[in-house]
C-alpha cells in the first residue's frame, strides 16, 4: 500500500474528521443561525426541551399577608435526531496521487450536501424518514399576505408573535418572494423602491432560501425553534466496499432534528400573487 494512500485515508479518519461536516453545518446551515433557531448539541439519542405553558404567578399582597403559592405548568418536547448520510466512491488513483486537499474536497462536498438537506428539512421539505419542519407545524400564526402590495403582512406577523409572548428575530423566504419585496414601490407611479435593502426588512434580517416554498414567507422567533445535533458526526473511509472496482468509499453521517416548542410564536405569511 502506498504511503500517499495511507496518509489520505488517515486524514479523513483522524480525530478531527467531524469538523469536516460539523464545522460548515454550524457556520452555514440555516437552522444554526442565531436569528433562526437555538442550537443544542447532545451525545444522547433524545433531547428534551421544557415547555412552560403557564408560569409562576406573582400578585400584589399587603404587608404580613400570606403569599398564595402558584403552580408551574411545565411540559416537555422530545426531539430525536435523524440520520443524514452520504457515500462517495473515489478512485484509488485519486487517493494515491492527489494531495490531502483533494481528499478534503470530498469532505467539503459531503458537508454541502448535509447542509442542503438539513436546510430543506427545516423548511419542511424532507422526505421520510427526515425530521419534521416548519411546514408540518399546525399552530403557527396564519397571515394572509394577498398580492403583497405593502409591508403590512410582515408587520402583522411581528405583532401576532409579540401577542403570543415572543419576539420576531428573522424572516425566511424564497428568493423570488424577496424579489417581490424589492419591487414594491413607495407610492403609485413611483419608481423608488419601498425597500432599499432586502437584507433587512421591517427591522428583521431577511434570509433567502431556495428550500422555502414560493408564496410562503416565514417570520420566526428563534427562541421557539431548537436545532438538535448529535455530537458524533463522522467522516469515515473504507477500501472494502468497492474492492472489486479498486475504489475507496468516503462516508459522512450526521444526526439532527428540529423542535418547535412554541409554534404560536412563528408566523406563516401566504402570498397569492
Amino acid at each position: 500500500m502506498s504511503t500517499m494512500l495511507t496518509t489520505n485515508v488517515q486524514a479523513l479518519a483522524s480525530s478531527d474528521r467531524a469538523a469536516l461536516i460539523l464545522g460548515p453545518l454550524l457556520d452555514e446551515g440555516l437552522g444554526t443561525r442565531a436569528e433562526v433557531a437555538q442550537v443544542a448539541q447532545t451525545g444522547a439519542t433524545e433531547y428534551r426541551i421544557p415547555i412552560v405553558r403557564s408560569g409562576a404567578a406573582a400578585a400584589w399582597v399587603s404587608e404580613g399577608e400570606e403569599i398564595a403559592p402558584s403552580a408551574l405548568d411545565v411540559g416537555e418536547l422530545t426531539i430525536t435526531p435523524r440520520k443524514l448520510a452520504g457515500l462517495v466512491p473515489i478512485s484509488r488513483e485519486l487517493a494515491e496521487d492527489s494531495s490531502p486537499s483533494a481528499i478534503e474536497e470530498v469532505g467539503r462536498s459531503l458537508a454541502q450536501s448535509v447542509i442542503f438537506h438539513a436546510d430543506a428539512a427545516l423548511l419542511g421539505n424532507a422526505e421520510a424518514p427526515g425530521p419534521e419542519g416548519l411546514a408540518q407545524q399546525t399552530d403557527v400564526q396564519e397571515i394572509d399576505g394577498g398580492a403583497l402590495a405593502s409591508l403590512d403582512p410582515l408587520h402583522s406577523a411581528k405583532t401576532e408573535i409579540a401577542v403570543a409572548g415572543g419576539t420576531a428575530t428573522s424572516i425566511v423566504a424564497h428568493p423570488r418572494d424577496i424579489l417581490k419585496l424589492a419591487q414594491l414601490k413607495d407610492a403609485d407611479g413611483s419608481n423608488r423602491g419601498l425597500v432599499e435593502d432586502t437584507t433587512t426588512v421591517v427591522g428583521l434580517p431577511l434570509i433567502a432560501s431556495q428550500h422555502a416554498t414560493e408564496g410562503t414567507v416565514w417570520v420566526l422567533d428563534s427562541s421557539a425553534i431548537t436545532t438538535v445535533i448529535r455530537e458524533n458526526v463522522e467522516v469515515e473511509s473504507s477500501r472494502d466496499v468497492y474492492f472489486s472496482s479498486d475504489r475507496i468509499a468516503v462516508r459522512a453521517t450526521a444526526r439532527l432534528a428540529y423542535g418547535f416548542a412554541y409554534p404560536e410564536r412563528l408566523a406563516k405569511i401566504t402570498i397569492t400573487g
